[in-house]
């Protein structure tokens, strides 16, 4: 399958990897809005050098605190999907990588949400901390007995070499500098100390089959589009070591492959594209308003999933799971 879709220069933009200004598109969609009317075209990029694909510089608008403070930002993973991929959750699937290398220590994990991969690994013996941008995960996450702080992992000025293992779990793509995140992994690290990180691979076939529909495609939070050529890159330039890399393999025929966008979802995607572009070309009217009620955003402040959701939930006790990779040193 042909993965360029189309070729064109991107002006004067560099690459967010290795600086360099031969970029070119490779993806171009549309987002509708049918709530306010408009139309966002994305343009996502390929580094003529490195390879980096990301979003195209121009395009990121959002501050952080706003991205991630709203409530279309963070939603639990799925526990019950997981499990069906090999019978381990997700947390237990990367302790179980992390093991060879690393049993117990100080752990920090970067982009903690609401703590899951942090209860996870307190139960294996590591001593345990996290710091989280959206202060509803982080609500939540203290009130599970969890050392977490809001904010970057610069904001929360951690002392040198303070830890065993950092963990980045589907957060180096929201970084709009990853190389300068790299390097302060590496200044609250020890020396030989473990960093995992894991994100979604450009070069899956969940990307080539689903194109623009890909589930990972959210370009106004996920900014970067690693394969592992590139994630290994970002490492070595960072001055870490890569020691093993692993790609997650789905059954196109499983829930967890519904759940990334194949089946119902695909087709009511679909749907819904063609009925809002339709009424975008038409007057506002009281059919707009029937619909927004119906379709998805009226229902995301209600998700049981969303960050926001579950620190209102009064019934969340300390400990308690909420419904819910590339290994370096």
């Amino acid at each position: 399958m042909v993965e360029v879709l189309i070729v064109e220069p991107a002006g004067s933009a560099r690459c967010r990897l290795c600086g360099a200004t031969d970029l070119s598109a490779v993806v171009r969609f549309d987002e509708f809005a049918l709530a306010v009317r408009s139309r966002k075209t994305w343009t996502i990029v390929r580094c003529g050098d490195c390879g980096l694909v990301q979003v195209g510089p121009a395009e990121v608008h959002a501050a952080p605190a706003t991205v991630y403070g709203d409530d279309e930002y963070g939603f639990a993973r799925s526990r019950l999907a997981d499990e069906l991929i090999d019978g381990r959750s997700h947390a237990a699937r990367v302790l179980d990588e992390l093991a060879p290398f690393l049993a117990d220590g100080r752990l920090l994990d970067v982009g903690c949400g609401t703590g899951d991969f942090l209860i996870e690994s307190r139960g294996r013996g590591w001593a345990v901390s996290g710091v989280e941008m959206s202060p509803d995960a982080v609500r939540v996450a203290r009130g599970r007995g969890l050392a977490v702080t809001v904010g970057t992992l610069r904001d929360a000025q951690l002392p040198d070499a303070a830890f065993d293992c950092v963990v980045l779990l589907d957060v180096i793509e929201h970084l709009t500098d990853p190389l300068a995140e790299m390097r302060e992994i590496r200044r609250v690290l020890r020396p030989g100390g473990i960093v995992v990180v894991e994100t979604p691979n450009w070069r899956s076939l969940y990307r080539r089959l689903l194109r623009h529909r890909w589930a990972a495609l959210q370009p106004r939070i996920h900014l970067l589009y690693f394969d592992e050529s590139t994630l290994r890159r970002a490492l070595v330039e960072a001055c870490f070591e890569p020691l093993s890399a692993s790609t997650e393999i789905v059954s196109l025929l499983s829930p967890e492959a519904a759940r990334r966008g194949l089946g119902p979802r695909l087709a009511l995607g679909m749907a819904r594209d063609l009925i809002v572009r339709w009424r975008l070309r038409r007057p506002p009217s009281r059919l707009d308003r029937w619909l927004l009620e119906i379709g998805p955003a009226h229902r995301i402040d209600r998700a049981a999933g969303s960050y926001r959701a579950a620190a209102e939930a009064t019934t969340l006790q300390p400990g308690e799971p909420s419904e819910t990779t590339d290994t370096s040193r």
